[in-house]
């Protein structure tokens, strides 16, 4: 008797199977492995919220209280800043008049050269 032939597309989609079998091993594997380390950092977060909790508390009162300083420092640069502009106004015009000065005293230099 004649051993029946094989069918090489049978044998290929068999091994195809057994490699599809594998792959969804390892990703089982991989994906239990992965949730194992999830359920870890959830763990330590959750532990580290509840010991760290009032800490942050403290944290956002003292920014909070930064921030209302820090806004008032800057309400005060701010009318230091209108006060400057007034001031570099007035030395603007004081310098236009210095200019107008020099200029009359140099005629008047002129004018006493001239006689």
């Amino acid at each position: 008797m004649t051993k029946p032939q094989r069918d090489p597309v049978v044998d290929r989609l068999r091994h195809d199977v057994d490699d599809i079998y594998e792959l969804i091993d390892d990703s089982n594997r991989t994906a239990h492995t992965a949730l194992a380390a999830v359920r870890g950092v959830d763990l330590r977060l959750r532990r580290f919220q509840n010991t760290s909790g009032r800490q942050f508390g403290i944290l956002i009162a003292t920014l909070r209280q930064h921030g209302r300083r820090l806004d008032g420092m800057d309400q005060r640069f701010d009318r230091m800043d209108q006060r400057l502009d007034t001031m570099d106004q007035r030395l603007d015009t004081m310098n236009g008049q210095l200019q107008q000065l020099t200029h009359t005293i140099a005629e008047a230099v002129t004018l006493m050269k001239q006689r």
